[in-house]
């Protein structure tokens, strides 16, 4: 009996360690950083840029992450103006099986600084989601919507998901002002 006991806790330790999945995806990233275990990381050189010019201007940017021939996040800038007017407003839309981090309010992307983790414990939203969203009449107050408020550096969080999975990235985007943003790079992890 000592003998088949001594037998089978070898095997059993073995088949354990067999049976443990090695296709589970890391399930967080930090905001911003794009190098380590499991992060793949795009560099737009030069930077892809979105920005109104007048009189109106529409332009659009998006990411394929999966490199599978559809993109999975899309970046849109639309805006008007005329004397005495002023319209224009900055979007992000997730396309099937990918989520965006939310902000404040329903609708809303989230202004992520750099070292914020990403993760299941964030709010996430599928379609499209305002970042920016500006509007003036001569005469009237400026309305100015969305999270995206503060110039610089700040990240967009998604997650897509992947065998069951959710895989966590960032996009980072530099905004010079409300009507001029940059797309530098994005990450995201992959096993």
């Amino acid at each position: 009996m000592k003998h088949i006991v001594q037998i089978l806790i070898p095997i059993t330790i073995l088949l354990g360690l067999v049976s443990c999945s090695k296709t589970d995806i890391q399930q967080f990233i930090y905001a911003g950083i794009s190098s380590g275990d499991y992060i793949t990381y795009y560099e737009n050189d030069p930077p892809e840029s979105l920005a109104f010019e007048y009189p109106s201007s529409g332009s659009s940017y998006s990411i394929d992450i999966d490199e599978d021939g559809e993109d999975d996040i899309t970046f849109g800038f639309v805006g008007s103006a005329s004397p005495g007017h002023s319209s224009f407003s900055m979007k992000v839309t997730a396309a099937e099986e990918t989520e965006i981090c939310t902000g404040t309010a329903t609708g809303l992307a989230a202004q992520l600084e750099e070292g914020v983790i990403i993760d299941e414990n964030r709010t996430w939203g599928s379609g499209e989601h305002t970042m920016h969203s500006y509007s003036y009449m001569t005469g009237e107050t400026a309305s100015l919507t969305g999270d995206w408020v503060n110039q610089g550096l700040y990240y967009i969080g998604f997650r897509k998901e992947n065998r069951k999975q959710h895989q966590y990235g960032w996009v980072e985007i530099n905004m010079e002002a409300g009507s001029s943003w940059f797309i530098n790079s994005y990450a995201f992890i992959t096993k």
